[in-house]
Protein backbone atom coordinates (compact mmCIF):
# COMPACT_ATOMS: atom_id res chain seq x y z
CA UNK A 1 0.00 0.00 0.00
CA UNK A 2 1.30 3.44 -1.00
CA UNK A 3 0.03 6.52 0.84
CA UNK A 4 0.55 10.13 -0.25
CA UNK A 5 1.29 11.82 3.08
CA UNK A 6 0.67 15.38 1.87
CA UNK A 7 1.26 17.17 5.16
CA UNK A 8 4.69 15.58 5.44
CA UNK A 9 5.45 15.97 1.70
CA UNK A 10 6.24 12.30 1.19
CA UNK A 11 4.98 8.94 -0.03
CA UNK A 12 4.93 5.98 2.34
CA UNK A 13 4.96 2.29 1.49
CA UNK A 14 3.30 -0.11 3.96
CA UNK A 15 3.91 -3.85 3.73
CA UNK A 16 0.91 -6.16 4.26
CA UNK A 17 0.16 -6.42 7.98
CA UNK A 18 2.78 -3.82 8.91
CA UNK A 19 2.24 -1.32 11.72
CA UNK A 20 4.41 1.38 10.14
CA UNK A 21 5.50 2.64 6.74
CA UNK A 22 8.75 3.46 4.96
CA UNK A 23 9.31 6.64 2.95
CA UNK A 24 9.88 5.85 -0.74
CA UNK A 25 9.71 9.37 -2.21
CA UNK A 26 10.06 12.77 -0.58
CA UNK A 27 12.64 15.02 -2.22
CA UNK A 28 11.51 18.67 -2.70
CA UNK A 29 7.79 17.96 -2.85
CA UNK A 30 5.37 20.70 -1.77
CA UNK A 31 1.81 19.69 -0.89
CA UNK A 32 1.69 16.72 -3.28
CA UNK A 33 -1.85 15.56 -4.08
CA UNK A 34 -2.04 12.64 -6.53
CA UNK A 35 0.09 9.58 -7.34
CA UNK A 36 0.12 6.87 -9.99
CA UNK A 37 2.47 4.27 -11.42
CA UNK A 38 3.33 4.34 -15.11
CA UNK A 39 3.57 1.03 -17.08
CA UNK A 40 7.27 0.71 -16.16
CA UNK A 41 6.65 1.08 -12.44
CA UNK A 42 7.91 4.66 -12.14
CA UNK A 43 6.04 6.76 -9.58
CA UNK A 44 4.27 9.88 -10.92
CA UNK A 45 3.31 12.62 -8.45
CA UNK A 46 1.16 15.73 -8.83
CA UNK A 47 3.25 18.29 -6.91
CA UNK A 48 0.41 20.73 -6.21
CA UNK A 49 2.10 23.82 -4.72
CA UNK A 50 5.10 23.56 -7.05
CA UNK A 51 2.77 23.57 -10.10
CA UNK A 52 4.37 20.55 -11.70
CA UNK A 53 4.18 16.80 -12.16
CA UNK A 54 7.30 14.85 -11.20
CA UNK A 55 8.51 11.31 -11.80
CA UNK A 56 10.51 9.14 -9.42
CA UNK A 57 12.19 6.44 -11.55
CA UNK A 58 11.92 2.94 -10.25
CA UNK A 59 15.15 1.13 -9.40
CA UNK A 60 15.33 -2.64 -9.20
CA UNK A 61 18.72 -3.40 -7.68
CA UNK A 62 20.34 -6.72 -8.36
CA UNK A 63 19.64 -9.15 -5.51
CA UNK A 64 22.25 -8.92 -2.79
CA UNK A 65 24.87 -11.61 -2.37
CA UNK A 66 23.99 -13.46 -5.58
CA UNK A 67 26.97 -15.58 -6.62
CA UNK A 68 27.21 -18.65 -8.83
CA UNK A 69 27.26 -22.04 -7.14
CA UNK A 70 30.82 -22.75 -8.32
CA UNK A 71 32.21 -19.31 -7.39
CA UNK A 72 35.95 -18.92 -6.90
CA UNK A 73 37.66 -15.60 -6.22
CA UNK A 74 40.90 -14.55 -7.88
CA UNK A 75 43.77 -14.60 -5.39
CA UNK A 76 45.16 -11.41 -6.94
CA UNK A 77 43.35 -8.42 -5.50
CA UNK A 78 42.61 -5.09 -7.18
CA UNK A 79 42.59 -1.79 -5.29
CA UNK A 80 39.28 0.02 -5.79
CA UNK A 81 39.71 2.87 -3.28
CA UNK A 82 42.60 4.38 -1.36
CA UNK A 83 46.33 3.85 -1.64
CA UNK A 84 48.29 1.13 0.17
CA UNK A 85 49.73 2.38 3.48
CA UNK A 86 48.82 6.01 2.68
CA UNK A 87 46.31 7.44 5.13
CA UNK A 88 44.99 10.93 4.46
CA UNK A 89 42.07 13.28 4.04
CA UNK A 90 42.36 13.82 0.27
CA UNK A 91 39.45 12.50 -1.78
CA UNK A 92 41.69 9.81 -3.28
CA UNK A 93 42.77 8.61 0.17
CA UNK A 94 41.21 6.82 3.12
CA UNK A 95 42.15 6.55 6.77
CA UNK A 96 41.40 3.14 8.28
CA UNK A 97 38.34 2.13 6.20
CA UNK A 98 36.24 -0.14 8.39
CA UNK A 99 33.08 -1.09 6.48
CA UNK A 100 31.69 -1.11 2.96
CA UNK A 101 28.33 -1.47 1.23
CA UNK A 102 27.27 -1.45 -2.42
CA UNK A 103 24.00 -0.41 -3.97
CA UNK A 104 22.25 -2.23 -6.80
CA UNK A 105 23.96 -0.04 -9.39
CA UNK A 106 27.44 -0.94 -8.18
CA UNK A 107 28.26 2.31 -6.35
CA UNK A 108 30.47 1.63 -3.36
CA UNK A 109 30.03 3.35 0.01
CA UNK A 110 33.02 3.27 2.36
CA UNK A 111 33.00 4.04 6.07
CA UNK A 112 36.20 6.08 6.35
CA UNK A 113 36.65 5.55 10.08
CA UNK A 114 39.74 7.69 10.65
CA UNK A 115 38.24 10.62 8.74
CA UNK A 116 34.72 10.30 10.24
CA UNK A 117 33.08 10.42 6.82
CA UNK A 118 31.30 8.30 4.21
CA UNK A 119 32.89 8.17 0.76
CA UNK A 120 31.10 7.03 -2.40
CA UNK A 121 33.00 5.57 -5.35
CA UNK A 122 31.63 4.75 -8.82
CA UNK A 123 31.72 1.31 -10.43
CA UNK A 124 35.15 0.55 -11.87
CA UNK A 125 37.00 2.80 -9.42
CA UNK A 126 40.75 2.44 -8.85
CA UNK A 127 43.33 3.69 -6.37
CA UNK A 128 43.41 7.03 -8.22
CA UNK A 129 39.64 7.60 -8.20
CA UNK A 130 38.40 10.46 -6.04
CA UNK A 131 35.60 9.58 -3.70
CA UNK A 132 32.63 11.85 -3.09
CA UNK A 133 31.88 12.71 0.53
CA UNK A 134 28.15 12.11 0.96
CA UNK A 135 27.94 12.22 4.76
CA UNK A 136 30.19 13.46 7.53
CA UNK A 137 31.64 16.71 6.29
CA UNK A 138 34.16 17.36 9.07
CA UNK A 139 37.13 14.99 9.00
CA UNK A 140 37.93 15.89 12.61
CA UNK A 141 34.56 14.48 13.64
CA UNK A 142 31.80 15.93 15.78
CA UNK A 143 28.33 15.43 17.22
CA UNK A 144 26.29 17.65 14.87
CA UNK A 145 23.74 16.33 12.40
CA UNK A 146 26.23 16.75 9.54
CA UNK A 147 28.99 14.98 11.47
CA UNK A 148 30.13 11.63 12.78
CA UNK A 149 32.59 10.68 15.48
CA UNK A 150 34.41 7.50 14.45
CA UNK A 151 31.67 5.78 12.40
CA UNK A 152 31.99 2.00 12.14
CA UNK A 153 29.21 0.47 10.00
CA UNK A 154 26.86 1.20 7.11
CA UNK A 155 23.65 -0.20 5.63
CA UNK A 156 21.77 0.93 2.51
CA UNK A 157 18.08 0.34 1.88
CA UNK A 158 16.42 -0.14 -1.52
CA UNK A 159 15.62 3.57 -1.73
CA UNK A 160 19.29 4.55 -1.46
CA UNK A 161 18.91 5.79 2.12
CA UNK A 162 22.01 5.11 4.19
CA UNK A 163 22.20 4.22 7.87
CA UNK A 164 25.45 4.88 9.74
CA UNK A 165 26.54 3.49 13.09
CA UNK A 166 28.14 6.56 14.70
CA UNK A 167 30.25 4.80 17.29
CA UNK A 168 31.51 7.54 19.59
CA UNK A 169 28.22 9.45 19.46
CA UNK A 170 26.40 6.23 20.44
CA UNK A 171 23.72 6.54 17.77
CA UNK A 172 22.61 5.43 14.33
CA UNK A 173 22.11 8.21 11.79
CA UNK A 174 19.81 8.02 8.77
CA UNK A 175 20.71 10.04 5.67
CA UNK A 176 18.26 10.46 2.81
CA UNK A 177 19.82 10.62 -0.68
CA UNK A 178 21.33 14.01 -1.45
CA UNK A 179 20.64 15.51 1.97
CA UNK A 180 23.32 17.50 3.87
CA UNK A 181 22.11 16.39 7.30
CA UNK A 182 21.25 13.11 8.94
CA UNK A 183 18.88 12.38 11.79
CA UNK A 184 19.00 9.91 14.65
CA UNK A 185 16.96 6.70 14.35
CA UNK A 186 18.52 4.66 17.20
CA UNK A 187 20.37 5.62 20.34
CA UNK A 188 21.47 9.20 20.78
CA UNK A 189 20.99 9.10 24.56
CA UNK A 190 24.64 8.64 25.47
CA UNK A 191 26.35 5.42 26.44
CA UNK A 192 25.36 2.96 29.14
CA UNK A 193 23.92 -0.48 29.76
CA UNK A 194 20.21 0.39 29.90
CA UNK A 195 18.25 -0.40 26.74
CA UNK A 196 17.69 3.25 25.86
CA UNK A 197 21.46 3.58 25.39
CA UNK A 198 24.06 2.02 23.11
CA UNK A 199 27.49 0.85 24.19
CA UNK A 200 30.66 0.96 22.12
CA UNK A 201 29.59 -0.75 18.88
CA UNK A 202 31.20 -1.87 15.63
CA UNK A 203 28.44 -3.46 13.56
CA UNK A 204 24.77 -3.14 12.68
CA UNK A 205 22.20 -4.73 10.37
CA UNK A 206 19.10 -3.30 8.70
CA UNK A 207 16.35 -5.86 8.07
CA UNK A 208 13.63 -5.72 5.40
CA UNK A 209 11.30 -3.85 7.77
CA UNK A 210 13.96 -1.18 8.43
CA UNK A 211 14.46 -2.45 11.98
CA UNK A 212 18.01 -1.86 13.18
CA UNK A 213 20.12 -4.47 14.96
CA UNK A 214 23.20 -3.18 16.80
CA UNK A 215 26.06 -5.38 17.93
CA UNK A 216 27.11 -3.74 21.20
CA UNK A 217 30.76 -4.66 21.68
CA UNK A 218 31.14 -3.21 25.19
CA UNK A 219 27.71 -4.35 26.41
CA UNK A 220 28.14 -7.94 25.15
CA UNK A 221 24.70 -7.98 23.56
CA UNK A 222 22.78 -7.37 20.35
CA UNK A 223 19.92 -4.89 20.59
CA UNK A 224 17.05 -4.40 18.15
CA UNK A 225 15.52 -0.99 17.54
CA UNK A 226 12.14 -1.10 15.81
CA UNK A 227 11.63 1.23 12.87
CA UNK A 228 10.40 4.55 14.23
CA UNK A 229 11.10 3.76 17.90
CA UNK A 230 13.64 6.20 19.31
CA UNK A 231 12.89 5.43 22.96
CA UNK A 232 14.71 2.14 23.52
CA UNK A 233 15.83 -1.08 21.93
CA UNK A 234 15.24 -4.65 23.05
CA UNK A 235 17.91 -7.25 23.76
CA UNK A 236 17.81 -10.10 21.23
CA UNK A 237 21.13 -11.85 21.95
CA UNK A 238 23.50 -11.97 24.90
CA UNK A 239 22.71 -11.28 28.54
CA UNK A 240 24.90 -8.20 28.90
CA UNK A 241 27.86 -9.87 30.59
CA UNK A 242 30.86 -11.38 28.83
CA UNK A 243 31.07 -15.16 28.93
CA UNK A 244 31.30 -18.42 27.02
CA UNK A 245 27.92 -19.99 27.80
CA UNK A 246 25.28 -20.34 25.09
CA UNK A 247 23.30 -17.36 26.37
CA UNK A 248 26.33 -15.06 26.56
CA UNK A 249 28.51 -13.16 24.13
CA UNK A 250 31.97 -11.68 24.52
CA UNK A 251 32.66 -8.50 22.55
CA UNK A 252 30.35 -9.22 19.59
CA UNK A 253 31.15 -7.68 16.23
CA UNK A 254 29.50 -8.49 12.87
CA UNK A 255 25.85 -9.56 12.61
CA UNK A 256 23.52 -10.89 9.92
CA UNK A 257 19.75 -11.44 9.89
CA UNK A 258 18.17 -13.88 7.42
CA UNK A 259 14.68 -13.94 5.88
CA UNK A 260 13.33 -15.82 8.92
CA UNK A 261 14.81 -13.19 11.26
CA UNK A 262 17.35 -15.65 12.56
CA UNK A 263 20.30 -13.72 13.94
CA UNK A 264 23.92 -14.70 13.33
CA UNK A 265 26.52 -13.09 15.59
CA UNK A 266 30.29 -12.87 15.23
CA UNK A 267 31.19 -13.52 18.87
CA UNK A 268 34.66 -12.07 18.53
CA UNK A 269 35.96 -12.53 22.06
CA UNK A 270 34.98 -16.21 21.93
CA UNK A 271 36.27 -16.71 18.35
CA UNK A 272 32.99 -18.31 17.29
CA UNK A 273 29.77 -17.72 15.33
CA UNK A 274 26.50 -17.93 17.27
CA UNK A 275 23.07 -18.55 15.74
CA UNK A 276 20.04 -17.16 17.57
CA UNK A 277 16.59 -18.16 16.32
CA UNK A 278 13.81 -15.59 16.58
CA UNK A 279 12.80 -15.29 20.23
CA UNK A 280 15.54 -17.62 21.51
CA UNK A 281 17.22 -16.95 24.86
CA UNK A 282 20.36 -18.90 23.93
CA UNK A 283 22.50 -19.23 20.85
CA UNK A 284 23.99 -22.24 19.08
CA UNK A 285 27.64 -22.35 18.04
CA UNK A 286 27.75 -23.07 14.30
CA UNK A 287 31.41 -22.25 13.56
CA UNK A 288 34.65 -21.78 15.44
CA UNK A 289 36.18 -23.33 18.53
CA UNK A 290 34.73 -21.76 21.67
CA UNK A 291 37.15 -19.31 23.29
CA UNK A 292 40.11 -20.72 21.34
CA UNK A 293 41.84 -18.61 18.68
CA UNK A 294 43.68 -20.40 15.90
CA UNK A 295 44.46 -20.68 12.22
CA UNK A 296 43.12 -24.17 11.50
CA UNK A 297 40.19 -24.47 9.11
CA UNK A 298 37.74 -25.00 11.99
CA UNK A 299 39.01 -21.99 13.97
CA UNK A 300 38.94 -18.19 13.87
CA UNK A 301 41.14 -15.50 15.31
CA UNK A 302 39.21 -12.34 16.23
CA UNK A 303 36.61 -12.52 13.43
CA UNK A 304 34.85 -9.26 12.54
CA UNK A 305 32.21 -9.66 9.80
CA UNK A 306 29.69 -12.13 8.41
CA UNK A 307 27.49 -12.46 5.34
CA UNK A 308 25.71 -15.19 3.37
CA UNK A 309 25.08 -15.94 -0.30
CA UNK A 310 21.82 -17.26 -1.80
CA UNK A 311 22.94 -20.86 -1.26
CA UNK A 312 23.22 -20.24 2.50
CA UNK A 313 26.99 -20.44 2.40
CA UNK A 314 28.43 -18.38 5.23
CA UNK A 315 31.38 -16.01 4.78
CA UNK A 316 33.41 -14.93 7.81
CA UNK A 317 36.01 -12.19 7.93
CA UNK A 318 38.75 -13.87 9.97
CA UNK A 319 40.58 -10.63 10.75
CA UNK A 320 43.27 -12.06 13.01
CA UNK A 321 44.25 -14.50 10.27
CA UNK A 322 43.89 -11.84 7.53
CA UNK A 323 41.51 -13.92 5.44
CA UNK A 324 37.91 -14.72 4.54
CA UNK A 325 36.47 -18.17 5.22
CA UNK A 326 33.51 -19.78 3.44
CA UNK A 327 31.51 -22.36 5.38
CA UNK A 328 29.02 -24.58 3.57
CA UNK A 329 25.71 -25.29 5.36
CA UNK A 330 26.30 -27.88 8.09
CA UNK A 331 30.06 -27.90 7.60
CA UNK A 332 32.49 -28.33 10.49
CA UNK A 333 35.27 -26.34 8.84
CA UNK A 334 35.76 -23.48 6.41
CA UNK A 335 37.75 -22.86 3.25
CA UNK A 336 39.82 -19.73 2.67
CA UNK A 337 38.47 -17.82 -0.34
CA UNK A 338 40.50 -14.60 -0.03
CA UNK A 339 43.63 -13.74 1.90
CA UNK A 340 46.34 -12.15 -0.26
CA UNK A 341 48.28 -9.33 1.47
CA UNK A 342 45.43 -8.17 3.67
CA UNK A 343 46.24 -6.40 6.92
CA UNK A 344 43.60 -6.40 9.64
CA UNK A 345 40.60 -6.50 7.27
CA UNK A 346 37.33 -5.46 8.90
CA UNK A 347 34.33 -5.33 6.55
CA UNK A 348 33.21 -7.07 3.36
CA UNK A 349 30.38 -7.09 0.84
CA UNK A 350 29.51 -8.59 -2.53
CA UNK A 351 29.10 -6.25 -5.47
CA UNK A 352 26.22 -6.86 -7.94
CA UNK A 353 28.46 -9.18 -9.99
CA UNK A 354 29.48 -11.34 -7.03
CA UNK A 355 32.96 -9.88 -6.65
CA UNK A 356 34.14 -9.72 -3.04
CA UNK A 357 34.92 -6.23 -1.75
CA UNK A 358 36.99 -5.89 1.44
CA UNK A 359 37.97 -2.97 3.66
CA UNK A 360 41.68 -3.49 4.27
CA UNK A 361 41.80 -1.43 7.45
CA UNK A 362 45.50 -1.19 8.29
CA UNK A 363 46.48 -0.76 4.63
CA UNK A 364 44.05 2.20 4.27
CA UNK A 365 42.44 0.82 1.14
CA UNK A 366 39.48 -1.10 -0.22
CA UNK A 367 40.25 -4.09 -2.42
CA UNK A 368 38.28 -6.35 -4.75
CA UNK A 369 38.67 -10.06 -5.39
CA UNK A 370 37.22 -10.87 -8.82
CA UNK A 371 34.81 -13.80 -9.00
CA UNK A 372 34.77 -16.45 -11.69
CA UNK A 373 32.57 -19.50 -12.04
CA UNK A 374 34.25 -22.84 -12.61
CA UNK A 375 32.76 -25.08 -15.26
Amino acid sequence: MYILDAGNDRIQRWWPGSTYGVTVAAATLSSPRGIAFDPSGNLIVADYSSHRVVLFPVACPNPANQVCGTAVWNSTLRIVAGTTLSAGTALTLLNAPIDVALDGNGYMYVVDFGNSRIQRFPPGSTSSTSGVTIAGFTTAGGAGYSEFNSPTAISIDLNGTIYILDRDNYRVQKWLPGQPLGFTVAGGHGTGTTLDKIGLSYAMYLDDQSNIYISEFSNHRVSKWLNGNLTAGSRVAGNGTAGTTSYQLDSPWGIYVDANYTLYVVDQGNHRIQKWSLGAVSGITIAGQINVAGSWSYQFNLPTAITFDQYNNMYIMDAGNNGIQRWWPGSTYGVTVAAATLSNPRGMAFDPSGNLVVTDYSNHRVVLFSVYCRK
